[in-house]
């Protein structure tokens, strides 16, 4: 999946206003209305893009915290004290490795 490239969206919605302008001058067949609404579309389109990548952002920052959070408090000092247990149950060497991948 690519972004939308903002730079490039305004430069075409600027090149679509400016070729109605041209278009009523020239007075040419091409359906202005639809050329219009097409316009209008894409900026609607593209302002539900940047509300969702917004929201996205946001759920990243939130879920980033939350993992951080969760390894200092869940994963670090509690996989230290567990392995002071010598619990003949638990793998250690495995629970490192995984630890280490999630690092």
């Amino acid at each position: 999946m690519r972004g939308i490239n903002h730079i490039k969206h305004a430069e075409f919605v600027h090149m679509l206003h400016y070729l109605v302008k041209v278009y009523q001058i020239e007075n040419t067949n091409v359906d202005l209305n639809a050329l219009r609404s097409s316009r209008e579309k894409l900026e609607e389109l593209h302002l539900q893009y940047e509300e969702k990548l917004s929201e996205l952002t946001r759920i990243i920052a939130e879920y980033d915290q939350i993992t951080a959070i969760t390894k200092r408090d869940f994963v670090a000092k509690p996989s230290r004290q567990l392995k002071s247990l010598k619990k003949g149950d638990i793998d250690f060497k495995a629970l490192v490795r995984m630890i280490n991948i999630l690092a």
